[in-house]
């Protein structure tokens, strides 16, 4: 039986994948030994016509290496290679148009291709590496990601009130888009807590809230929500698949009681009694009544509504003095309706729909539940800021800090998103290498146990 494993395995040119073929194979025979031996057969027999039965040993590992083996994702990545140029192209029209108005917008715009380049760049990387490398050193990343969101609030860079960078080793760190990585990076937590029932539960929710409070506190807490609302969706995900072998029901509507009703309950406290930041009460109190200063932007969005296109530009000339803020970020879609029409702006919309949806489909597809857990966080963040930043534009929502995945302005952001498409390629790539479950240790961890 070794030595046909051996043959078989010697024709798998991945591998990664030798240990799950050899976890099967081995499987298979004993049970056909099993059966061999309840048919009256001795021992060496009975493993002899097991192996017999499974054929040439050449022939099976050719089948399984065409099985087991990478996948290239050649139509994500050709998606994703329109979605650049486009936001490439968009933004060069934007510098262009405003070229001697808003220096800041300019620059902006102006570094987007090669943003959007260096972003393409890393999630290529990301896709070549296998995101099972990723998860095994995932509680060190997360918890480094942690140290460096709490060194920001002693030492980082604040503007308009928030901080946003700090400074590493003479680099200037972003802050928001770093914090970000931590709900892919959750996925591969949580799933180190496989099987452990209420107790890994309760871990799981640590780590969610830790860094949720961390981002709280810059203070940002939009971003925080959106950490809050992935991670528990994440979380949701695992314990409907029954990773903890705990009550489902139960433990679903605690999580989620603790991610809506208590912040709720909250924000009601602090605006009822005056806990809230002036600012902060005065642009909650002018979405609820459709007035006031801290609504401008808001009534603003929906005059800019009023004056679309089919097709073509509305008319209003995006300067200085008739434009939002900074409308090449958190504004652009509002740019690309006013400027090209709503054909425009519905098709950009319909290629970022057709994203998010791969992005789900490949997550939850997989056999491998790391590979689900992490895909599922990686697609929530896109998710949700797709449709804040869509709800704001579209005058919706109150006015916040969002951005839309691969056409706002922002190297940070921009580049975090790349970061997440390579996450997501690279479960894809390795679909058929890694078995249902994966062993995320660290090396040195394994040594400790078997010592």
């Amino acid at each position: 039986m070794e030595e046909y494993l051996r043959l078989v395995l010697e024709q798998v040119r991945c591998k990664k994948a030798h240990s799950q073929i050899r976890e099967e194979l081995q499987i298979h025979m004993e049970d056909q030994i099993a059966e061999n031996l309840n048919n009256g057969m001795s021992r060496k027999e009975a493993e002899e016509a097991a192996v017999r039965d499974m054929g040439s040993p050449v022939e099976t590992g050719i089948a399984l290496d065409r099985i087991h083996r990478p996948q290239p994702a050649w139509g994500m990545i050709a998606l994703m290679a329109l979605i650049s140029i486009v936001g490439s192209l968009l933004h060069l029209m934007i510098s262009r148009q405003v070229l001697g108005y808003a220096e800041e917008i300019t620059a902006g715009s102006s570094a987007f291709a090669l943003h959007s380049a260096v972003g393409f760049i890393l999630m290529v990387l990301v896709y070549h590496m296998d995101y099972s490398v990723i998860a095994r050193f995932s509680k060190i990343i997360m918890a480094s990601l942690i140290m460096v969101g709490l060194y920001g609030l002693v030492g980082g860079s604040t503007m308009h009130g928030v901080i946003r960078y700090v400074r590493i080793l003479g680099f200037r760190v972003s802050l928001f888009p770093m914090m970000i990585l931590c709900v892919p990076l959750y996925g591969a937590v949580i799933y180190k807590y496989y099987g452990m029932g209420y107790g890994g539960v309760v871990k799981s929710i640590l780590w969610m809230f830790v860094p949720v409070l961390v981002t709280f506190k810059l203070p940002s807490r939009l971003l925080a929500m959106i950490m809050l609302v992935s991670m528990a969706t994440v979380l949701t995900a695992a314990v409907v698949k029954d990773w903890f072998r705990v009550a489902k029901k139960k433990v679903i509507v605690g999580l989620w009681s603790m991610v809506f009703v208590l912040p709720a309950v909250s924000l009601t406290i602090a605006y009822c009694f005056g806990f809230l930041k002036d600012f902060q009460s005065e642009r909650l109190r002018a979405f609820l009544t459709n007035s006031g200063a801290a609504n401008y932007i808001t009534t603003k969005l929906r005059s800019i509504l009023g004056e679309l296109r089919f097709v073509g530009n509305s008319g209003r000339e995006w300067t200085t003095i008739d434009s939002l803020p900074d409308f090449n970020c958190d504004f652009v879609f509002s740019y690309i309706l006013s400027t090209y029409g709503v054909l425009v702006g519905g098709v950009i919309c319909c290629l970022l729909a057709v994203l998010v949806v791969k992005v789900f489909a490949i997550a939850f597809r997989q056999k491998n539940k790391l590979g689900m857990s992490m895909g599922c966080g990686c697609g929530m963040i896109l998710l949700l800021n797709l449709m804040l930043n869509m709800g704001e534009c579209l005058g919706l929502l109150p006015v916040t800090e969002t951005f839309l995945p691969f056409f706002s302005a922002g190297g940070g952001n921009l580049i975090v998103c790349y970061v997440l498409m390579g996450i997501i390629l690279s479960i894809y790539r390795y679909k058929n290498v890694h078995a249902a479950h994966i062993d995320t240790k660290l090396p040195i961890v394994k040594l400790i146990i078997q010592l």
